[in-house]
């Protein structure tokens, strides 16, 4: 895998759809590359900032627009 492809994977993925050999050679990349660091960098920075079982998540549609009792 190149960089430019680990750049484009980075931006289109969740960590969760990352192999345990692309990381690893993603591990080795960074190091290198600075292009690839920053956006290893915001890609950790979007997973930190979605919702996680102990924030709130998303409020669906129906009870947004539902009137209160």
């Amino acid at each position: 895998m190149t960089d430019d492809e680990l750049l484009q994977r980075l931006e289109q993925s969740t960590p969760e759809e990352w192999t345990s050999d692309e990381l690893d050679l993603l591990r080795e990349r960074v190091r290198e590359n600075a292009a690839l660091a920053e956006a290893f960098a915001d890609f950790v920075r979007r997973e930190q900032a979605r919702p996680t079982p102990l924030s709130p998540g998303r409020i669906p549609a129906a009870q947004a627009l539902a009137r209160p009792d």
